[in-house]
């Protein structure tokens, strides 16, 4: 692994929580968002969570925002184990050189004890909380200096299955607001991915 690159997961049905489930029923409509602008259906399922290398070596630091814990740094082995019925994938930026992709990670390490974004909302002001895929749409947005790194244009967020989020959101309503989740970040143009198969994990 390279600093910068992505590590996506989906998790059995059956094991997953329902807010989980909720993500990746949500990155099936994303799926049909991506193919609607003449996108590639890259895999066979959409994932719930993005994580990012920060270092490499022979067991890499990574980074990623979770409702536990807010940014917070891991290693590739302690995820792996945390994820280890899952299905994975990595991903690299390929429009990103090398220098970029080094600021994304340093970036993205100074947001480490930053705060969740339960509602989804865009990091914003002097103390941005994050969620997964934002934080990782945010730094690569700070290295390459454009506002659209993943897509060709503002992603509004879906909100499938609406029963779901209605009830997530209660009283609050669902925002109308633009952002990511990890499943557009797989299936953009700009990154090349492949599942990690037992023998190269």
């Amino acid at each position: 692994f390279l600093p910068g690159d992505l590590l996506f997961f989906h998790t059995p049905t059956a094991e997953s929580t329902d807010l989980q489930r909720a993500i990746v029923i949500n990155g099936e409509a994303t799926i049909r968002w991506v193919l609607e602008r003449g996108g590639q259906r890259k895999f066979d399922v959409a994932v719930e969570h993005v994580a990012m290398v920060v270092y490499g070596g022979e067991d890499p630091a990574v980074i990623e925002a979770t409702p536990d814990h807010g940014v917070q740094m891991t290693s590739w082995s302690v995820l792996k184990q945390k994820h280890r019925t899952a299905r994975i994938f990595g991903g690299r930026v390929a429009t990103a050189t090398q220098q970029q992709a080094e600021f994304v990670s340093k970036w993205a390490a100074k947001q480490v004890g930053a705060a969740y974004a339960n509602d989804f909302e865009p990091p914003e002001g002097r103390e941005p909380r994050f969620y997964c895929s934002s934080l990782v749409d945010a730094a690569y947005q700070a290295a390459m200096g454009v506002e659209l790194v993943f897509t060709k244009e503002p992603f509004t967020l879906l909100f499938e299955p609406r029963d779901f989020w209605i009830k997530y959101y209660g009283n609050k309503g669902l925002p109308e607001a633009v952002g990511s989740n990890p499943t557009l970040l797989l299936f953009s143009p700009v990154v090349d991915a492949a599942e990690l198969l037992e023998g190269n994990l």
